[in-house]
């Protein structure tokens, strides 16, 4: 009897310490394919490519030494949020090139400095969702 009340007791209190928040204030991001429309570079993919190509910055690069040893070709994908109004936050480096640090600079500097996005949508109404943008570095 002492070992079935001690087994419900265990059961009783651990369904306690299970429980999850359940605090909906707060604005969460959107993380999921769970949208009408998706964010979008104003223009679109040939905008943003015009975009990056017309601002990118190769000073750096050159200057420093291992870029002297042509070919280079590496790929430093952004990571960021796309707000509700259409600016980025939460900019981060997702996939950094160990090969070129200033690529990876030059790639935060970009999203950094980009426009507004027109934002994704989920009933008519814009959402917050994550963003990757490859970025590539071709040295010939």
């Amino acid at each position: 009897m002492k070992f079935i009340f001690l087994l419900a007791l265990l059961s009783w209190s651990s369904s306690f310490l299970a429980q999850t928040p359940t605090d909906t204030t707060t604005d969460t991001i959107a993380v999921t394919k769970d949208f009408e429309t998706d964010a979008d570079f104003k223009g679109g993919y040939k905008k943003l490519s015009k975009y990056i190509s017309k601002n990118l910055k190769w000073d750096a690069i050159y200057e420093w030494p291992a870029a002297q040893k042509l070919p280079f070709e590496d790929k430093v994908i952004v990571r960021f949020v796309v707000e509700k109004d259409g600016t980025l936050s939460h900019i981060q480096v997702e996939s950094a090139t160990q090969y070129c640090p200033p690529c990876n600079k030059e790639a935060m500097r970009l999203a950094q400095q980009m426009p507004k996005w027109k934002p994704a949508t989920k009933n008519g109404e814009p959402v917050r969702i994550w963003v990757r943008v490859p970025i590539n570095f071709q040295l010939f």
